[in-house]
Order: C-alpha cells, then structure tokens, then sequence
C-alpha cells in the first residue's frame, strides 16, 4: 500500500503524493495512492470490490 514494497523498513505514505483513506471493509484505514487522479474521478467516489 502507499507505494512501496510491504517489507521496506520505512513504509509509510511517500511525499509529495495525493492519498484518501479507505473506509470501511477489509481495507478500512488504508490509504489509497490518488496522485495524478482527475478531480472528476476523486469527487465521484468509488466502491472497491475486496474478496473477504
């Protein structure tokens, strides 16, 4: 998640990149890499399909 590798000693969300925050499910609390994302597509909202 946050654009890194899952084992990188410094995970976290990288500088200069555009993140939301995922809200309920099995992903509830992740952030979600927008960066480069049009306004259009972010206003919109998204439902995410996860496999449980």
């Amino acid at each position: 998640m946050y654009g890194r590798d899952h084992d990188d000693p410094t995970p976290g969300p990288l500088p200069h990149q555009t993140y939301a925050v995922l809200v309920g499910g099995p992903l509830d609390g992740l952030l979600l890499d927008i960066t480069g994302w049009r306004p259009e597509e972010i206003e919109d909202g998204v439902a995410l399909m996860t496999i449980a």
